[in-house]
């Protein structure tokens, strides 16, 4: 019996749980719990080969609760160049985030998905989890199920092939995506090329949950193709 290919499964990246009210985003200092943050601290949790050697990198972590606004039990699902030492010291740098009495926790479905970037000129890890919480943006608009079966590539449906895909975009004025990059395994088989026809259909709020403006933010998508 043939295998019967399923409409796209869209798993997102960056979607905040439930909206939190005037009183979940109260930021009274007596209530944040972090480290005293620097320059020199945050730095800390840059990877000392990668840093001795110049390498730059990235990391993406998916994590499935947020308490208190902190990531909590999270994995790493990409880092970029690999075996450098990126998505430990992502998971490190998680791990010691800074915490808001005031925010509940909260579950994420699916998964909120944090991107880490490891620079060196200047030297600098973003988004600074040690200062304050951290808010990805959140989706406002999403393809609808046939849009996402419409672009299934036609040969991998021929060859009835499954795959993966990551889309990073930057977000621009009212919540629309440029400046896409996608990649995709297996390769060669269209799924970048569909992920990037996704983007007319997709679009962020103009603000993150604690008020700060989604305008300039990098934001990933994880898709599978099933």
């Amino acid at each position: 019996m043939r295998k019967r290919i399923r409409p796209i499964i869209l798993t997102l990246a960056c979607l905040i749980g439930p909206s939190l009210s005037s009183a979940g985003r109260a930021t009274a200092r007596n209530d944040i719990t972090a480290p005293v943050t620097t320059p020199d601290l945050i730095l800390t949790y840059y990877p000392p080969a990668a840093l001795a050697a110049g390498v730059e990198g990235e990391a993406t972590l998916a994590c499935p609760r947020l308490r208190h606004g902190a990531p909590v039990d999270c994995t790493v699902v990409g880092e970029r160049p690999g075996n450098q030492g990126f998505g430990a010291a992502a998971l490190s740098l998680a791990a010691h985030a800074t915490r808001n009495l005031n925010m509940s926790e909260l579950t994420e479905t699916p998964y909120n998905q944090l991107d880490f970037f490891f620079r060196l000129n200047p030297p600098s890890i973003s988004p600074d989890l040690l200062a304050k919480p951290h808010f990805a943006p959140r989706w406002e608009r999403l393809p609808t199920a046939d849009i996402l079966s419409r672009l299934y590539p036609a040969e991998a449906r021929r060859k009835r092939i499954g795959g993966n895909a990551v889309l990073r975009c930057k977000v621009i004025t009212n919540g629309y995506l440029v400046d896409c990059a996608a990649t995709a395994t297996p390769p060669g088989l269209g799924f970048e090329d569909a992920a990037l026809k996704l983007v007319p259909y997709l679009k962020v709020r103009n603000q993150t949950d604690d008020g700060a403006p989604s305008i300039g933010a990098t934001i990933t998508l994880p898709l599978r193709f099933r």
